[in-house]
């Protein structure tokens, strides 16, 4: 975040006015303040809130900062979180007992899968793991494995994002 917190509250205001709940009453810091998000949560709202009278205390407490990634996009002052130079984004389909070619990963990424199946991994130096995923399943792969891949059921399709 390249500004101050307040600037940042401010331009949070403007451009997302419903994701700053300001809360102005007395709040116990003990039960209320985690009660509230609690609360809100069970809602599936996941506003930030800054309480400004916290009993006991002369200071505002602030929570739920980033708790999405609209708003942690807005910090780093992009469209969205995928607009971001270091991060690159694509997607694959795997298609059933169609190997992919031998090949070196070049950058960290994270595969989230939106459909599910069965792949069958094979490392370069001999070893096998067979995984089936499902929607929403997702895991990292390291810079620089080597690896060649093929479906062995369903036609697995995940989103693919590379760190740079």
């Amino acid at each position: 975040m390249g500004q101050s917190l307040r600037d940042y509250l401010d331009l949070l205001k403007k451009e997302r006015p419903n994701d700053l709940k300001v809360i102005t009453r007395e709040v116990d810091p003990i039960h209320e303040i985690s009660a509230l998000a609690e609360k809100l949560q069970q809602q599936g709202q996941f506003p930030a809130l800054l309480f400004k009278n916290v009993k006991g205390s002369n200071l505002p407490v602030l929570i739920n900062l980033h708790a999405s990634f609209e708003r942690l996009a807005l910090a780093e002052g992009a469209k969205d979180l995928l607009d971001n130079a270091r991060v690159i984004e694509w997607d694959y389909t795997w298609k059933t007992h169609v190997p992919v070619p031998l090949h070196v990963h070049d950058k960290d990424s994270v595969e989230i899968f939106v459909e599910g199946g069965t792949i069958r991994t094979r490392m370069d130096d001999g070893r096998e793991e067979t995984k089936t995923v499902a929607f929403k399943d997702a895991r990292f792969v390291p810079r620089g494995q080597t690896d060649t891949e093929e479906a062995i059921s369903g036609s697995p399709h995940a989103v693919i994002i590379e760190l740079r």
